[in-house]
């Protein structure tokens, strides 16, 4: 069912009862984790620059020269980001706090004054200098505040929330908290059970986070929320929530964050905040120089393919990707045009008829993936992750998401040219029912445990189990 067919099956009521709200939203909606530490960084590199002007001035240091001051803007730099981090002032909710400011711009104070001593300062020059960058603080503060209100205001940084509870009065506290978030926009508000609507946003991507009444933090809501891991899963306390919206030291609105008593955390995407852009980044740099490494091989195997039989040199299928949406995956055709399976229903066999002789070659050597790398360029895809499959596969005679009702949880990381499944000899057709379930627990596995070191040490032992060509057909 798609998000269309559920929209319009759903009962619209106003307010705090049921509904499924989607909003225009950007295509690439950044990570809070990331822009604040990155806010937080450009804050630090504007006072270690401003330090170091300070120090090469004869008004405020004896000793002026060029890497003294150097080193003086490097060592305040690095401090103030260690207490922007010690104080919280690097994660998003407390990005503008009052006393995180407060300790950054004494911490700063104390560095120039120490500095400028150091240099042979007198205490009324060193007074000054501490004086300046006391007051610069909050001026670079301002200024990331600018930034990050505009990427607010414009979309970028939106979090997508879904309310599932069917006890009405609990549903209303956490729409009345969540509403006080201008960060934050609520697009569904029902019961738990309602799967098929909740899988729908995650697919279209209007989903960043579940919010589960404590009331019905039963092991099964659990579970079933968790497979959509693209998400956070939250769970609120089951007797009240707090609704004081004033903050007891300050005497002002909350922004500490949309909760006011403690939530738990009972699922968490694997690849967030700077793990997610590590990964993209060791894709987008492996395939750019895997392509380049590999463009006479990638040409030869085209010409084969145009040489042997007649039709398209590529043959494009389309797999469940992130999230479960599908893509068109690219690979070099290994089947005659006219007897190739789109939705891959049927088994590839050996010495299978529909497989030319070409195609046999490539499918053995595993040189018919090489077009993927285009994918992984496009974002469809990674170097390494759960290996995508068409909608029509089958495990012996039975479908995928039939065998195994959680198989949509194995989409919380982009599908891979390679993945942890392929190098514990579980590559190729799944003949058997016990053969998928045992890939998709290796699936599981890597969502679970992946880490940079863990891809290349696939990938390296991938290029092992080539060599041997084992499974492969």
């Amino acid at each position: 069912m798609n998000l269309q067919d559920t929209m319009e099956n759903w009962p619209q009521q106003p307010e705090d009862g049921d509904f499924i709200v989607t909003h225009p939203v950007k295509a690439n909606r950044y990570s809070q984790r990331i822009v604040a530490h990155l806010l937080c960084l450009a804050e630090a590199v504007m006072l270690g620059v401003i330090a170091g002007a300070i120090v090469s001035h004869p008004l405020f240091s004896a000793a002026s020269e060029i890497p003294y001051a150097a080193t003086a803007g490097i060592a305040v730099s690095a401090v103030l980001l260690m207490v922007m981090f010690q104080s919280g002032a690097a994660s998003y909710d407390r990005f503008n706090s009052r006393l995180a400011l407060l300790a950054t711009a004494m911490t700063g104070a104390a560095m120039i004054f120490l500095v400028a001593v150091l240099g042979g300062s007198g205490m009324d020059a060193a007074l000054r200098a501490a004086a300046i960058l006391f007051l610069a603080v909050p001026v670079a503060k301002g200024m990331t505040s600018v930034v990050k209100y505009w990427l607010q205001e414009h979309g970028y940084l939106t979090r997508l929330v879904a309310v599932a509870a069917d006890d009405p009065r609990q549903r209303a506290a956490l729409i009345s908290l969540l509403r006080r978030r201008s960060d934050i926009q609520l697009v569904f508000s029902g019961s738990p059970a309602k799967f098929e609507a909740l899988s729908a946003l995650t697919q279209s991507n209007q989903l960043d986070e579940i919010v589960l009444s404590g009331h019905q933090a039963n092991e099964e809501n659990i579970a079933a929320l968790a497979g959509l891991a693209v998400t956070i899963v939250r769970v609120t306390p089951q007797d009240r929530l707090n609704l004081n919206p004033f903050d007891p030291v300050w005497g002002r609105k909350q922004v500490f964050g949309a909760w006011n008593a403690p939530t738990s955390i009972v699922a968490l995407p694997p690849l967030r905040g700077w793990h997610g852009a590590a990964k993209r980044t060791m894709d987008i740099v492996g395939a750019l120089f895997a392509v380049v490494l590999l463009s006479p091989l990638l040409l030869l195997c085209a010409l084969a393919v145009r040489l042997e039989s007649h039709g398209p040199a590529l043959f494009i299928q389309e797999r469940a990707g992130y999230r479960n949406k599908p893509f068109r995956m690219y690979k070099f055709r290994s089947m005659h045009t006219a007897k190739t399976d789109h939705t891959g229903a049927q088994l590839t066999l050996r010495d299978d008829p529909r497989v030319t002789r070409v195609g046999a070659f490539l499918r053995r050597t595993s040189l018919d993936e090489l077009p993927q790398l285009f994918n992984v360029l496009k974002g469809d895809m990674s170097l390494v992750g759960p290996r995508p499959h068409p909608k029509g596969a089958k495990a012996g005679t039975t479908l995928y998401d039939e065998l195994i009702p959680n198989f949509y949880s194995r989409y919380r990381m982009k599908p891979g040219i390679t993945g942890l499944a392929q190098i514990s000899g579980l590559r190729g057709n799944t003949e058997t029912e016990q053969h998928l379930i045992d890939r998709f627990g290796r699936d599981l596995q890597y969502a679970a445990e992946w880490t940079p070191i863990l891809d290349i040490a696939i990938m390296f032992r991938t290029i092992v189990h080539l060599c041997k060509g084992t499974n492969a057909f």
